[in-house]
C-alpha cells in the first residue's frame, strides 16, 4: 500500500516498504497535485542570525568538522545526534543552512568536511566503495577502526563502545585510502560532538545529500553497531565493494530514502532498485519522492525530522 500526502507548499509520495508489495511495477510517479507556490532551496541559502551554538573543530587543515547545538540546550538531557555528510562541491557549513529547517531544539548535529575529489578545489564523499580500495584487514567489519592492522575491534568491543559512549576514532588513517581517511573524519566528528555534549548512545542518526547520501549509506551499513538510522537524499545505494555483507546485522537500522522525481542523479529506475533489494534484504524503509531536481528543500528537511523523531518515539515505546 502507498498513500499521498498533500502540504502547503510542497507534494509528495510516501512509500513504507513494510506495507508494500515489491514484486511487481515500481510507479514511482510523483503526485500531479498542483502546486502553486514551492519553497526553494536551501543549499547556499543566507542564514539568518539566530542564538544557537555552532563550533568548528580542526584536527589539520583538511579534517575539519562543524557541530550544531540545539538551543536551550540542557546538559542532563541526551540529545540524538546527526552526523550529516554535505553534497559534491558543498562544505560543512551547509549544516549552518539546514539545521533550523530540520529542528533547532531536538538534535545536537556534527557535519565533517568531504574530501578533495580527485585533488581539485571541490569537496564531497564520493563512493569510495570499489573493490580495490576496500582491501581492508581480514575479520570483522570493525578491523577499520583499529590503531594498528593487526589490533582488530570485534563487533561485541564496538557495541560496548557504543554503549559507554568511548571514542572509537583515529587519529590518523591507517590503510591510506580515501575510504579509510572519510571513515576516520567521520568517527573523529561523532567524538567531538560526544566530548561536547550530552548524547544518547542509541539515538545517533547519519545521513547526506547527493554523494553524502549514498557513503551515509556505506557508512551505515558497514558499522551498524554505532548507528540507530541512515537517510539519504538522492544519494543512491552503494553498489560496489559488497556494502550489505554485514547486512545481518545491518538491518537492524531503519532507512529514510528521498529522491527528486527531475534528478539524473537518482532516477527512479535506480530507486525502484535499490527499494527492492533493501526489501529482500531485510530492512525497515521508508520512500520519501519528491517532485523537484537534485536539490534540498525545506519541505525535505522536515520530513526528515518526523522521520527521526518517529524512530525515536518508537524506540521509548
Amino acid at each position: 500500500m502507498a498513500f499521498y500526502e498533500v502540504c502547503p507548499g510542497h507534494c509528495r509520495k510516501t512509500i513504507h516498504l513494510t506495507d508494500v508489495s515489491l514484486s511487481g511495477t515500481c510507479d514511482m510517479q510523483p503526485h500531479s497535485h498542483s502546486v502553486s507556490r514551492v519553497p526553494q532551496s536551501v543549499v547556499g541559502k543566507q542564514v539568518q542570525p539566530r542564538i544557537f551554538d555552532a563550533s568548528i573543530f580542526t584536527r589539520d587543515g583538511e579534517d575539519a568538522s562543524l557541530c550544531f547545538g540545539p538551543l536551550h540546550y540542557e546538559p542532563n538531557y541526551r540529545y540524538p545526534l546527526l552526523i550529516w555528510l554535505h553534497g559534491l562541491g558543498e562544505s560543512e557549513q551547509t549544516l549552518l543552512s539546514i539545521m533550523p529547517e530540520i529542528s533547532l531544539r531536538n538534535y545536537v548535529a556534527i557535519a565533517p568536511r568531504g574530501l578533495r575529489v580527485d585533488g581539485g578545489s571541490l569537496r564531497g564523499w564520493c563512493d569510495y566503495g570499489t573493490p580495490n580500495i576496500l582491501s581492508r584487514p581480514q575479520g570483522s567489519v570493525s578491523n577499520r577502526l583499529s590503531s594498528k592492522p593487526t589490533d582488530a575491534i570485534d563487533v561485541k568491543t564496538s557495541q560496548k563502545m557504543k554503549e559507554t559512549g568511548e571514542p572509537i576514532a583515529l587519529n590518523r588513517c591507517v590503510l591510506c585510502s580515501p575510504f579509510h581517511e572519510a571513515e576516520r573524519r567521520i568517527f573523529n566528528a561523532i567524538d567531538e560532538a560526544k566530548r561536547k555534549y550530552h548524547i544518547a548512545q542509541n539515538r545517533v542518526f547519519i545521513g547526506g545529500f547527493d554523494c553524502g547520501g549514498t557513503f551515509a549509506m556505506r557508512m551505515a551499513m558497514g558499522h551498524p553497531e554505532f548507528f540507530t538510522g541512515v537517510l539519504s537524499i538522492n544519494g543512491p545505494m552503494p553498489r560496489s565493494g559488497s556494502p550489505l555483507q554485514n547486512w545481518s546485522h545491518a538491518r537492524q537500522l531503519t532507512v529514510f530514502l528521498g529522491a527528486g522525481a527531475n534528478t539524473s542523479q537518482y532516477p527512479a529506475p535506480r530507486v525502484c532498485d535499490d527499494l527492492k533489494l533493501l526489501h529482500t534484504a531485510g530492512f525497515d524503509v521508508t520512500l520519501r519522492h519528491y517532485p523537484w531536481g537534485n536539490e534540498l528543500r525545506p519541505a525535505m528537511l522536515h520530513d526528515i525530522n518526523q522521520w527521526i523523531m518517529e524512530q525515536i518515539n518508537q524506540t521509548q515505546q
